[in-house]
Formats: structure tokens, sequence, C-alpha cells
């Protein structure tokens, strides 16, 4: 049955750390950019389709995914920043950072 509602998952036991830079540290340069690894994700929606875009800067790997019709374009972003964190690229990366934009 296709659902708008995203599941809650909780998965404990990752080393991780997220932040979240607010627009004023953004206007006044205090956001720090120096993490080992940079992926850049983008979900957008025309009047027929959803997709989904990851580049990973590191690797110079992108990826594209067709999400079809029913999708938002906040699924999308979702699922893109899921399939990210995900990618074998970034999962055996354990003391580095990684920015996701």
């Amino acid at each position: 049955m296709r659902c708008g509602k995203i599941p809650t998952e909780f998965i404990f036991g990752s080393n991780c750390t997220i932040e979240t830079p607010s627009g004023e540290e953004w206007n006044n340069n205090r956001v720090r950019l120096d993490d080992d690894v940079d992926c850049f994700t983008g979900g957008s929606r025309n009047l027929r389709f959803t997709g989904a875009r990851i580049y990973n800067q590191l690797t110079g790997k992108s990826n594209s995914l067709s999400l079809g019709t029913l999708c938002s374009v906040f699924q999308a972003e979702m699922y893109e920043i899921l399939q990210c964190a995900r990618s074998d690229d970034l999962r055996h990366r354990y003391s580095d950072s990684v920015a996701m934009y």
C-alpha cells in the first residue's frame, strides 16, 4: 500500500554527531567546512516525476535516483540522505568527518 508517511526508525550504536548550522552562522561565515568527505544531495520534482541525486566529492561518484510520480520533494530529500549515509563509500570511514549538503 502506498503511503505518504515516513516511518520513524531509531538506530542506536552509531558513533556520529549531527551539526546543523543556523542561518546566522552561515551568514557570518562561522561554519566549519574542513570535513574529510563532502557529499552533495538534492531532490527535485517537476509536473510528472520526482528524482534525487547524490555526489561524493572524494570519490567523484554520482548517483541519480528516479523516484516515480507519487514521491514528494521532502521524501526525495530524506531518501537521498539515507542512501548517502548507507553508501559503501561512507560506511567504512569510521573516524572521518562527513558533511552532507
